[in-house]
Parts: C-alpha cells; structure tokens; sequence
C-alpha cells in the first residue's frame, strides 16, 4: 500500500533518511526521540515539505 524508498530530507545539522513499506492490514508506529525526524517524515508525506530524494509509492504509483 505504501512504500517508501531511499527517502532523504537534509537540513543543516539533520538528515533524515527511510526507506520502509506498510502492508494492508498492517499497523505501523514511527517512534524515536525527540529530532529524530517522525514530525519531518509524516510532513513530507502529506505535502508540507518536499523531500530531497527518494520515492513514495502508493498502491504501486509514485506520488509526490
């Protein structure tokens, strides 16, 4: 259902890099400590950021 790959979003002292994939049916948590990067990473997926590589597929398509 969605698959994330080589995913990378850099700042000046953070870089930000998954790859990962969530099943139908499956439950996924994102957890780390505080910076880890779970608030960047839930932003780029819904369109507030924009990533700086890597691709997001959707039932099999890439989506920005």
């Amino acid at each position: 259902m969605l698959s994330i790959e080589n995913f990378r979003k850099r700042y000046d002292d953070f870089e930000l890099d998954c790859t990962m994939s969530v099943e139908p049916g499956q439950i996924t948590g994102i957890v780390g400590a505080n910076g880890a990067g779970k608030s960047t990473l839930m932003k780029i997926l819904t369109g507030v950021y924009t990533k700086d590589a890597g691709t997001v597929l959707v039932d099999g398509k890439e989506v920005n």
